[in-house]
């Protein structure tokens, strides 16, 4: 019948990275919220207090044809196929990443777009990623259309991260 407010958090300004807005859904899971900022930074709140239990810099897009930008994309957690352990699977700007959700320790991190040296800028993560049967699956999108990236779905071993079947659009 009625709503109020309990606690308020605002991630912290992370020197020479983008500001940290919110863009990305918070993920609810064990008692803790996790969430990452456009600066890069990936937070594990209390649910109750809103205290960070833990926090890890991930990566960022630089500012060049596009605004620079980190993580706006809604992180999963799901339990490690091999260990049993709570993981949170987070896309950073071009990397997704295999977290401990107690400790945030990363566990294995893997580039997403297509590498490539002469234009390093071209593509974005945008994508959340989605855990179903022991693979993760990502899309891959240009950033901001300049340069056109080819388009498409990858599929990662969620023990692993390595890549293991591409789909392109």
């Amino acid at each position: 019948a009625s709503a109020s407010q309990v606690w308020h958090w605002q991630p912290p300004a992370v020197m020479g990275k983008p500001a940290p807005r919110l863009e990305a859904s918070p993920v609810v899971a064990a008692g803790r919220e996790y969430i990452g900022a456009e600066s890069g930074g990936f937070y594990a709140l209390n649910e109750t207090t809103g205290a960070v239990a833990w926090s890890r810099q991930l990566d960022t897009e630089p500012s060049g044809t596009c605004p620079a930008r980190g993580i706006t994309a809604t992180a999963a957690v799901q339990p490690d196929p091999v260990s049993g352990a709570s993981t949170v699977y987070v896309s950073g700007a071009r990397y997704t990443y295999a977290l401990n959700a107690a400790t945030g320790a990363l566990m294995w991190k893997t580039e997403i777009g297509p590498p490539s040296s002469a234009n390093p800028d071209a593509y974005y993560n945008w994508s959340s990623p989605t855990v179903v049967g022991g693979r993760i699956y990502v899309g891959v999108s240009s950033d901001c259309d300049a340069t056109l990236v080819r388009g498409g779905l990858k599929a990662f071993d969620q023990a692993t991260g390595a890549l293991v079947a591409s789909y392109f659009t």
